[in-house]
Parts: structure tokens; C-alpha cells; sequence
């Protein structure tokens, strides 16, 4: 196909020229339990902090851009000029894109700079984020069924800089209209150099742990793994009494309501009163 809006391309491609992502993050936590009577009382801090450094800035090295251009005249043309790169040869489009960059004779350059009084590097995001955690529980022993736990937790963040404010960013919206096809302009009605350094986060927990049916038979109807964290471990079983009750029914059906449902015949014939 022919077209007169062949051309070249040079340099390094533009979005990655100033890209470049990095973090340093530091953790640090320290803590102790602490047994009296009942009680287990856990405390201690934790801190972390990240540093990011975050470039991303396009063409800042700059593009050539290596076309026909009928502003130029060309040796292959005998020192002539080519009257409409549209209209030309496909050979003679070539030719002068080909010869404008062996000359260094670019059309057109695009670079992206900074504003007046800033450098590149005012363009990057570049902060360090601290958080400090403080925390304390006590898990108390009630009972050999019951634990109860209860304490606070204080999160303290720092940022230690601000971006430079963006006068445009904080400009109120100004709507669009989709009907019309008319964008919405204006800025996003935000302060751009509000961060959330300073910010305090308080957490109240409470908290228990029940245990259910205990026993150390082989079977047991309620699964109290997730208790464990107690200490405590049953020693009553009934494995002792198997031999005094013989297997002389079946089991009733998985899908049996007797079997779903703890109470065993219970739960299908319901309570048997006296006279």
C-alpha cells in the first residue's frame, strides 16, 4: 500500500525511559507473656517501615522522528525537494526517510522536561512510611470449658514527607456531559499534599473460647481443635464400658435425623415423661 507517512522512529522507547521501582522495608517486633495465677498477659511493639522510591516519568530522554519532509531538499533528488510526501513515490518516501536520518535530520523531537524551578527527580515519588504498634492481652483461665481474652492495640503511622502540591490536582471537577459528548475538566477537588502521617488507630478485642462435650473417647461428637490453645486434655473415656454394651442394632441412615442431630432417638421420638 502506498502512503506517504512512512518514517523512523529513534531512541529509546518513550515509556520506560525513567521507570524504575524500589522499596527497603525494615521489620522489627518484640514481645513477652507474662503468667500470673489464671491470667497470661501477652505484650509488646512491632514496628515496620518502607521506603519507596517510584519513577515513572515518559520521554525524558527524548524521541527523534525521521519522515518525508517537504520542508528538506535531498541529495537522491539532486539537491531537489519533494513537492507532497503524500502524493510521492512509495521509492522516493523511502529515500528521504531513509537520508534524513543518515544526515541527522529529524522532523520532529518530543522530550518531556521539568516545570520552570523543578528537576526530574521532583517528579519522582519518593517517601518513607512508618508504622509503630503497641498491644496488650490478658487470656484469662475461667474455668476448664471457658477462656476469655481481652486487650488493646495502638498503630501509630508516620510519613516523613509531602508531595509538592499540585495546584491543577486541586481544582473543583467540573462535570461533562455523556450525551453531548463533552469530557468532564477541571481538577479532583483534592488537597495532594494531605498524607496520612500522624494517623492513630485504637483496637479494642474481645474474645472467648468454649469447649464443648469433653471427653477422650475414641469418638467424639464435637471437634475441639481449635480449642486446644487451653491446655486442657480429658482423661475420661468410655472405651473402658465398651464391653458392657454389645453391638446389637445397626446404625441408623447418615442422612438420618438421629444421626445429623445430637440426641440420638431422642431427637426423632422426643422426651419420654412418667406418670
Amino acid at each position: 500500500t502506498r502512503t506517504g507517512s512512512r518514517f523512523i522512529n529513534s531512541g529509546t522507547e518513550y515509556a520506560r525511559q525513567m521507570n524504575v521501582l524500589g522499596t527497603e522495608t525494615t521489620d522489627l517486633y518484640g514481645g513477652a507473656n507474662w503468667t500470673v495465677g489464671d491470667h497470661e498477659i501477652k505484650f509488646g511493639a512491632d514496628y515496620n517501615k518502607n521506603s519507596i522510591y517510584n519513577a515513572y516519568l515518559q520521554n525524558v530522554f527524548g524521541n527523534y522522528t525521521f519522515q518525508c519532509d517537504n520542508r528538506f531538499t535531498y541529495d537522491f533528488l539532486k539537491g531537489g525537494k519533494i513537492a507532497d510526501c503524500n502524493k510521492a513515490t512509495l521509492a522516493d518516501v523511502e529515500s528521504a526517510v531513509y537520508e534524513n536520518f543518515k544526515r541527522g535530520r529529524p522532523s520532529s523531537y518530543s522530550v518531556q522536561v521539568p516545570a520552570a524551578g523543578y528537576a526530574l527527580n521532583d517528579g519522582v515519588s519518593q517517601f518513607t512510611m512508618k508504622t509503630t504498634g503497641l498491644f496488650l492481652q490478658d487470656t484469662w483461665s475461667f474455668n476448664k470449658n471457658l477462656t476469655l481474652s481481652y486487650g488493646v492495640r495502638l498503630d501509630l503511622l508516620n510519613v516523613g514527607n509531602k508531595p509538592i502540591a499540585n495546584t491543577a490536582a486541586a481544582q473543583p471537577v467540573i462535570a461533562g456531559n455523556a450525551a453531548t459528548f463533552v469530557r468532564a475538566t477541571g481538577g479532583f477537588g483534592y488537597d495532594n499534599t494531605v498524607t496520612l502521617d500522624g494517623t492513630k488507630l485504637f483496637q479494642p478485642r474481645v474474645g472467648h473460647t468454649i469447649v464443648y462435650g469433653v471427653s477422650n473417647n475414641r469418638e467424639q461428637w464435637y471437634d475441639n481443635t481449635k480449642a486446644a490453645h487451653l491446655g486442657y486434655r480429658p482423661k475420661d473415656s468410655s472405651a473402658a464400658f465398651d464391653h458392657l454394651f454389645p453391638l446389637s442394632a445397626e446404625y441408623p441412615a447418615k442422612d438420618d435425623a438421629s444421626t445429623i442431630y445430637q440426641g440420638g432417638p431422642f431427637v426423632t421420638q422426643g422426651p419420654i415423661y412418667k406418670d
